[in-house]
């Protein structure tokens, strides 16, 4: 099914349709040749028997009674009982119309009929039900339930309109004007349940117990992720196993979860907002549903696989994306030069000699970041755009001037649409208090992007940042009473920056906007953090919103950070008192390693230690993300993340763990890193730059017990990094690179082999970089240096029990 399918098609299909049914009581018949319908999720007509077991979930959907009275339930192979299904419901002009006749309904819906089918979509092939409801003995609605057989554990919930409603509406954001799927929030395990969701700005993860506990509404509650805490005292690392995932499939802006419904209280229900207004005919609203035995990680991924898919997009790394993938410096809250320039100079002048600074000591920054000071807003400092145009009193001789001296590709802030904005002479917005959004198609919306970003090459843009997602959202109502308008202006967005080869970074962005991107290639990174300058203390606490952002296939963004403690003269900055930390959490969450210090301020050393010489970011293959255990009632006290790193993606060579803040000391087992292999030996070294920490054995017997390292402090915070490696039968390990806060990322080693009798491995560089290689030979921390002659020359270490020679 497809999330970008319009949210209606032509009345005379559905007309058609219904005719159909009428007479053969069957959906389509035989002999029906519309391809559009043809291709519709569901849709097509089958006489097999409806599968829906899974061989990799023990979750499963059981529809045994789906087809005779509409009921379903969420359950294990076994026949636990997680979910039994709640009543379906549709709020229209009339009222409630419910198939529960004790809810507080307007009139009830009863089963006409019910079909079996099947079909093929972008996810694969799939089995459904379908069932027809009717009111009066009219057909009202339609919902469907399916099941991907070659995706095992991934399954469908579909309402589709038959008749069109004007006023949906039901008053709250929060009560949804549709209710499928729905559950009983009292019924088998649902009171039980571990839920894990998004809620509110920066993809805020919130962990709850209860399905009742959902906390729901526009603002968040999406993705919900149910499991239940298999640890113990006994066993305080056992596994998280089965996980569902279940999430909007399509109007993801607008479309919620919510325990609030005033047509059956004490019910779960998947549906539209409660402020939507008009509902067309033939409107599909779409769920989806993600089972998985292998916990949290496994059951995100193979959820966020089928968005991704939907959206034909991927989450591979963007290796050409330099903003993310090399060194850069930002002028957003927090650094130096946020709404503050040389004193001496204009704003124009601060940035060329920034840069200026940069070539002078060799720091290779790649791209420059310009927040929102450089453009025209209403009110100044606290307003939306009104003109996406550089003052002349900040760049005096335009954004081009500026790039002349940068001669680097540049980030570029925007924030939401003023009612004051230049742009309604040409194009059309609606308008509220001091707010605005642009209306009309996606392509409509998509050419008013693309006029603001015409002057794209001369600019040197290379991401479009859209901040204040949240505001330019939740201020304007018809962003969530109109099913089209929320989404046409994220469409058109992203439309407009493909086709000018600009990227997208989302900040203040809501869950419904992580879902969204799914959606669109042009979307790669995301800020899953607060301001930088809000709270540096804490901010910084990134590893579960990354766990979502990868899911999603998003790189997550920890904002900018400065490397120096006391910067003199600008006085609204607070003392940086923890750069290693900041710069090492930058590393580690493979978005943008982004500087904001003043001119003759940066610690050289420390950003050494996130890149290469020419400023590729050492990152590793994926974000760090919080540890499974960290959602379960045995949860470490503090901040324990794990990141996979080495040229090998599939079984990594290396991780690297991180440790912040932790109150008391926790003892980390085997089994709690599920990028290792559970029978393996490996070798842990306590992170120090020069890599030489003698190591402890890890395996599935001998735990690693990490200290505590909270400070007691109210601006220094403890962290600590630990690398583990994999340890051949033969004796000797590569353990990395000498002084990288990943020493084994994938960036810089493009192969490494053990055998037998010692260790290779193969690395990248540029011309005249001194790479040292440390390994674990016998006993012993062995370190070998080689010089790279040109760029790109792929450099070999051979390491023997004799020690290591560049090959």
């Amino acid at each position: 099914m497809s999330s970008k399918d319009p949210p209606t098609r032509a009345s005379t299909d559905r007309s058609a349709a219904v005719s159909n049914k009428k007479g053969n009581n069957t959906h389509y018949t035989h002999t029906h040749k519309n391809e559009e319908l043809k291709k519709r999720f569901w849709r097509k007509r089958s006489q097999r028997a409806l599968v829906l077991a899974s061989a990799v979930a023990r979750l499963q959907v059981d529809l045994t009674r789906y087809g005779i009275d509409g009921t379903y339930q969420l359950q294990t192979t076994d026949g636990s009982l997680w979910l039994q299904s709640g009543p379906l419901g549709l709020h229209t002009d009339q009222g409630w119309l419910s198939t529960d006749a004790d809810s507080n309904s307007g009139g009830v819906l009863t089963l006409a009929n019910s079909q079996n089918v099947s079909g093929c979509d972008r996810l694969g092939c799939y089995w459904a039900i379908v069932n027809t409801w009717q009111h009066n003995n009219v057909p009202v609605v339609e919902t469907a339930i399916a099941a991907y057989p070659q995706r095992e554990g991934l399954y469908g919930f579909e309402t589709i309109y038959l008749t069109p409603v004007t006023n949906a509406s039901t008053g709250n954001n929060a009560d949804p004007s549709t209710c499928f799927p729905s559950f009983q929030l009292h019924s088998g395990r649902a009171p039980d349940l571990n839920l894990l969701y998004q809620h509110h700005i920066f993809g805020n993860v919130v962990r709850q117990q209860g399905l009742g506990n959902l906390s729901s509404d526009v603002e968040g509650g999406v993705p919900l992720v149910l499991y239940e805490d298999p640890t113990t005292a006994q066993a305080p690392g056992a596994p998280i196993t089965d996980v569902a995932v279940l999430s909007p499939f399509n109007h993801l802006k607008v479309a919620i979860h919510s325990t609030t419904s005033s047509h059956a209280p004490n019910t779960f229900c998947g549906g539209l907002n409660g402020m939507t207004l008009e509902i067309p005919i033939n409107t599909s609203i779409k769920f989806l549903l993600a089972t998985h035995t292998e916990g949290l990680h496994a059951g995100l991924q193979t959820w966020g696989d089928a968005l991704l898919l939907q959206g034909n997009k991927t989450r591979s790394a963007d290796a050409q994306d330099v903003t993310a993938t090399a060194l850069s410096a930002w002028t957003d809250n927090g650094a130096y030069y946020y709404y503050w320039m040389d004193q001496s100079h204009s704003y124009q002048q601060t940035l060329i000699d920034y840069a200026d600074y940069h070539r002078k000591v060799n720091l290779p920054v790649q791209s420059y970041q310009l927040d929102s000071w450089w453009y025209y807003k209403y009110l100044e400092f606290d307003g939306g755009l009104e003109r996406w145009e550089p003052r002349p009193q900040v760049f005096p001789g335009g954004i081009e001037a500026v790039q002349v001296g940068v001669r680097k590709p540049l980030t570029l802030h925007n924030r939401w649409w003023s009612s004051h904005n230049v742009y309604q002479e040409k194009f059309q917005f609606a308008t509220q208090g001091l707010g605005a959004i642009p209306i009309g198609s996606v392509d409509e919306v998509a050419a008013l992007f693309g006029y603001i970003m015409r002057n794209h090459s001369a600019w040197g843009l290379a991401v479009y940042e859209q901040d204040w997602l949240t505001n330019q959202f939740k201020m304007m109502d018809v962003a969530k009473s109109n099913l089209t308008v929320a989404w046409n202006w994220l469409a058109g967005m992203a439309q407009a920056a493909s086709a000018r080869h600009v990227r997208v970074q989302y900040c203040m962005p809501l869950p419904s906007d992580f879902l969204a991107s799914t959606q669109f290639p042009a979307v790669t990174q995301i800020r899953v953090s607060n301001d930088y300058a809000s709270d540096p203390y804490n901010q910084w606490k990134i590893g579960a919103p990354s766990l979502f952002a990868w899911a999603m296939g998003l790189r997550p963004f920890k904002d900018v950070f400065r490397t120096t403690t006391f910067e003199p003269l600008n006085f609204d900055l607070a003392p940086e008192y923890n750069p290693e930390m900041q710069a090492a959490v930058a590393t580690l969450s493979t978005g943008p390693v982004a500087i904001g210090d003043m001119i003759n301020m940066t610690n050289i050393t420390i950003v050494n230690r996130t890149m290469m010489a020419n400023g590729t970011i050492l990152s590793p293959n994926r974000p760090a993300t919080s540890l499974e255990v960290s959602f379960t009632t045995h949860a470490p006290a503090g901040e324990v993340w794990a990141a996979p790193a080495g040229p090998n993606i599939t079984a990594p060579q290396q991780l690297v763990v991180f440790v912040g803040d932790l109150l008391t000391a926790f003892e980390l087992e085997l089994g709690m890193l599920r990028d290792l292999e559970a029978s393996g030996q490996f070798l842990v070294q306590h992170w120090t730059p020069a890599l030489n920490a003698a190591p402890l054995h890890f395996n599935a017997s001998q735990s690693l017990r990490l200290p505590a390292n909270h400070l007691n402090s109210t601006d220094h915070v403890g962290f600590d990094l630990y690398v583990i490696t994999p340890y051949p039968a033969g004796g000797i390990a590569v353990l990395g690179e000498v002084g990288k806060y990943v020493p084994l990322s994938a960036r810089r080693f493009v192969e490494v082999q053990a055998y037998a009798t010692g260790a290779t491995a193969h690395m990248v560089g540029t011309a005249g970089e001194i790479l040292r290689v440390a390994a674990w030979i016998h006993g012993r921390v062995i370190v070998q240096e080689c010089i790279v002659a040109q760029d790109d020359q792929i450099v070999s270490v051979v390491f023997s029990a004799q020690g290591g020679q560049c090959d």
